[in-house]
């Protein structure tokens, strides 16, 4: 609500970005997230869901896992806050 096709948004890292490139960025973190829980509630371990290359294939595909926080610590990091 707070932002139009105009904004530039600066990350804490990378290029600059827009409002479309941050509402794809949510996107990946609400499936991940779904995704991981999901393990979670399958009874999944922690090492089995961060090295479970699956559950990110298709944002790794697009390069997501290839900067700040790679896929295996997102997934072990969403992991641990989903668990508790």
């Amino acid at each position: 609500m707070l932002i139009d096709d105009d904004t530039k948004i600066i990350p804490g890292h990378e290029t600059l970005s827009n409002k479309k490139e941050y509402e794809n960025f949510l996107n990946m973190l609400e499936t991940v997230k779904t995704a991981v829980l999901k393990e979670i509630k399958n009874g999944k371990t922690e090492d089995e869901v961060a090295t479970n290359g699956a559950l990110t294939k298709t944002y790794d595909d697009l390069g997501y896992g290839d900067h700040f926080i790679n896929s295996e610590k997102m997934r072990r990091t969403f992991y641990k806050s989903l668990k508790e």
